[in-house]
């Protein structure tokens, strides 16, 4: 089984190889148009993760357990 990141590529080779439309691509690989246009967005970790990072040099005896 593939997943959908496979299918993008695959789809976007056959619109760049074939020089067809995102719709007749995806028609003819089998992907939705929703999962082309999909974009993931994240919050950004990276203040939360120097403060952890604070808190674990500071108290170096808590362990990785208890600095989450």
């Amino acid at each position: 089984m593939v997943g959908p990141p496979e299918r993008r590529l695959v789809t976007r080779w056959m619109q760049e190889t074939w020089r067809v439309s995102l719709r007749k691509a995806c028609r003819a690989s089998g992907t939705a148009m929703s999962s082309m246009c999909y974009r993931p967005v994240r919050p950004d970790q990276g203040p939360l993760r120097a403060r952890i990072r604070d808190i674990a040099h500071a108290r170096v005896s808590y362990g990785h357990r208890r600095v989450h």
